[in-house]
């Protein structure tokens, strides 16, 4: 389960590094327990939700930035 801090530095990663984004080092330097594939797939949650302008709580993916 993602955690409200873990989605805050992801979405940070992410847009740090937007034109470059190297999932499997993000994984491996800030997110040790997941993998790449797990990170690309939280982000598009993430991005979906920007897009939409949805920041509502919904259980395990209340997005909060």
């Amino acid at each position: 389960m993602y955690q409200t801090d873990d989605d805050k530095l992801l979405s940070n990663l992410v847009l740090a590094h937007l034109s470059e984004v190297r999932w499997s080092n993000i994984a491996r330097e800030n997110f040790p327990e997941r993998n790449r594939s797990s990170l690309f797939n939280r982000w598009n949650v993430i991005k979906k939700r920007l897009w939409n302008g949805g920041f509502e709580p919904r259980g395990e993916d209340e997005i909060i930035l």
